[in-house]
């Protein structure tokens, strides 16, 4: 029972010994932009190839049913299966690119003017600046 315990100690802290550091991005506009366009390419190809092997599918299982063949009754009825369910992880791969394309537009570098006190008056000076929207 020691040597177990002794076991499974060692396993938890060689994990922590040799497990990577977290890599934090920075998450600029330009990042959210290109994520989104990724998840986008993501989901066309999900759901072009989900749609095609559902076509296949449900074509080659009509044509297997009719010939007795169960085996590639059974492979057609599969691939239609699972062509359906690309086309549904592909709305799931639309959503995450539309919410990464807002974020994206919410998050701004621009000029700002503000207003600085000088001596004895104000005056307008252009600073660089981030903005953030946030909608509720």
């Amino acid at each position: 029972m020691r040597s177990l315990i002794t076991i499974i100690v060692s396993l938890f802290l060689a994990v922590n010994i040799y497990s990577q550091e977290a890599v934090i991005q920075p998450q600029t506009a330009d990042w959210y932009l290109q994520k989104s366009k990724n998840q986008k390419t993501t989901a066309w190809v999900l759901l072009i190839s989900g749609t095609a092997m559902a076509i296949g599918g449900a074509v080659t299982f009509d044509k297997n049913y009719n010939e007795s063949s169960y085996a590639a009754t059974d492979i057609s009825g599969i691939i239609m299966l699972a062509g359906v369910a690309a086309d549904l992880v592909s709305i799931y791969y639309f959503v995450r690119a539309g919410q990464n394309k807002r974020k994206a537009a919410s998050l701004s570098f621009n000029m700002q003017n503000y207003l600085p006190y000088q001596e004895t008056n104000f005056t307008l000076t252009p600073a660089p600046s981030m903005s953030l929207r946030m909608k509720f």
